[in-house]
C-alpha cells in the first residue's frame, strides 16, 4: 500500500506548528504544539493525488 507512495508521493511541508486535543472530562482542549523560536516545523510527508486528465500536472 505505501511502496508506490515512497517512491513518487514523498514531500516535506512546513508548518507554524499542529493542535493536539486533550480530552477533559466532557470537554475536549486544544492544545497548539509549536517551536519555541517561532520557526517552522518541517514534517516528513506521503500522499497521492488523483489526475483527471491523464498526465497534465495539477497544481497551484
Amino acid at each position: 500500500m505505501f511502496k508506490p507512495l515512497w517512491q513518487h508521493g514523498r514531500a516535506i511541508c512546513f508548518a507554524d506548528g499542529w493542535f493536539e486535543w486533550k480530552r477533559e472530562g466532557d470537554k475536549k482542549q486544544p492544545y497548539f504544539i509549536h517551536r519555541k523560536d517561532g520557526k517552522p516545523i518541517f514534517m516528513a510527508a506521503i500522499g497521492s493525488v488523483p489526475f483527471e486528465r491523464g498526465d497534465e500536472a495539477e497544481g497551484f
